[in-house]
This record gives C-alpha cells, sequence and structure tokens, in this order.
C-alpha cells in the first residue's frame, strides 16, 4: 500500500469516528431529552414529595451547570458560524 493510499485510508476513518461522534452525542441528547420528561412527570407527581432539600439542590445544581455549558456551546458554535 503506498503512502497516499494509507493517508486517504487514514483520513476516512478519522472522518467515520467524527460522524460516530456526533451521532453518538446526538443520542445521548435524544435520551435525555426522553427521560427528562419522564422525571418531570414524576416530579410534578406526588413522588416529588420524596425528594429531600439536598436532592433538590442537587438537581438545581445539575440544571445550572447543564444551563452554563448549553449558553458555551451556543457562544462557540455562533464564533465559528460567523468565520
Amino acid at each position: 500500500m503506498g503512502e497516499v493510499s494509507l493517508w486517504v485510508l487514514l483520513l476516512r476513518v478519522l472522518r467515520a469516528r467524527l460522524v460516530t461522534s456526533a451521532m453518538d452525542v446526538r443520542r445521548a441528547l435524544r435520551n435525555f431529552v426522553e427521560q427528562g420528561r419522564d422525571f418531570y412527570q414524576r416530579l410534578h407527581s406526588s413522588e416529588g414529595d420524596a425528594l429531600s432539600p439536598d436532592d433538590l439542590h442537587l438537581l438545581e445544581v445539575q440544571l445550572y451547570l447543564l444551563d452554563k455549558e448549553v449558553a458555551r456551546r451556543k457562544a462557540v458554535n455562533s464564533v465559528s458560524n460567523e468565520e
């Protein structure tokens, strides 16, 4: 196999991994949203009464961190799209 062919093969493998990675994160997002909807229903029902103040604080902190990361990601994507 020639040197150029090896590079082409390597680039194809790397491109396939990037596409797979993007698909994995999108699948994880869909799963997260689906589970989030279920969790919201449970939190809104009487099951939510079983959560302690510490549980609610943990949830609040996690949602805060997600909110900050989404804002950061939007800013990064905005800069990337402007270029």
